[in-house]
């Protein structure tokens, strides 16, 4: 009987180990005393013009000092223009600020438009209140008939306006015959 039990006991040892073994890194992020870590956040709304946003995130920190401003980690996020069309975006990281709804993007910014374009850098800004999109990063934007390369953009006015700054260079592609 007590080798059953000694058995039971190395076998229950033995699996705490695995399973301490694979905690995610989310898990193993140790936030300091003035910080709240969460896992998995979603942020969601309305725009000024009643079309929705979501932005996800696989970790979120918020410090404690910096109240209404978290750092995400991770970050996907849809935007819904006026029209419909669905703009997806995505970065390494990201700072918000809940009371301006300004998602400042770090580390691999895209900015999609489904059948449209694809714009990429490596930082940029995005007001979700305004839809309003800027990096004064170098971007390259995509698209099937071309690609234009600058030193910045930005998109306003609910998508309608785009503007390339700081040296912009677009190569177009002829149509198909």
């Amino acid at each position: 009987m007590a080798a059953v039990l000694a058995g039971l006991f190395i076998v229950q040892i033995a699996s705490f180990e695995g399973a301490r073994q694979s905690r995610s890194t989310a898990e193993t992020q140790q936030p300091t005393s003035d910080q709240i870590l969460v896992s998995a956040p979603n942020i969601s709304g309305f725009d000024r013009h009643e079309q929705p946003y979501a932005v996800s995130a696989a970790a979120a920190v918020q410090d404690k000092a910096q109240e209404g401003r978290v750092t995400l980690e991770s970050v996907v996020g849809t935007l819904r223009r006026r029209s419909g069309e669905l703009l997806n975006l995505a970065a390494t990281t990201a700072l918000y600020d809940a009371k301006s709804k300004v998602l400042e993007l770090d580390g691999a910014v895209t900015l999609k438009s489904a059948d449209r374009f694809v714009a990429e850098m490596d930082r940029a800004q995005a007001n979700l209140d305004e839809k309003l999109f800027r990096s004064d990063e170098k971007v390259v934007v995509t698209f099937n008939r071309g690609e234009i390369t600058a030193g910045g953009m930005e998109i306003t006015d609910d998508g309608k306006r785009i503007l390339f700054f700081n040296g912009a260079r677009a190569i177009f592609r002829p149509a198909p015959a």
